[in-house]
C-alpha cells in the first residue's frame, strides 16, 4: 500500500490529525495484510521523525528511486507492528 500526499493544513497542526490519519491507514493495511510505503522529501527531518514514531522504518534504497529527485522512503510492516506509536 502506498500512502501518498498526506498533509495537514498549518492551521490544524499539533492536533494529532496526521497521527490519526496514519493510524487509520495502518489499521486498514493490517486488515488487508499489506505493508505501507511512503516517500518524503530528503530534507524533511521532522517528517522523517514523525513516520519513525508511527512505526515506519527508513529504507536506504528502493528499486524505483530516481537519482535526480531526493526522496526518503519509509515502510511499515503492519504485521510486525506491536501497536501504533504516538
Amino acid at each position: 500500500m502506498y500512502l501518498a500526499e498526506l498533509a495537514v493544513d498549518k492551521a490544524y497542526k499539533g492536533r494529532n490529525i496526521g497521527s490519526k490519519l496514519v493510524k487509520a491507514a495502518v489499521h486498514f493495511a493490517r486488515r488487508m495484510n499489506r505493508p505501507i510505503f511512503v516517500r518524503t522529501n530528503e530534507h524533511s527531518v521532522q517528517l522523517h521523525k514523525f513516520y519513525e514514531r508511527c512505526g515506519f522504518l527508513r529504507l536506504e534504497h528502493t528499486a524505483f528511486q530516481e537519482a535526480r529527485v531526493k526522496k526518503r522512503c519509509f515502510i511499515c510492516d503492519t504485521n510486525k507492528l506491536n501497536g501504533f506509536k504516538e
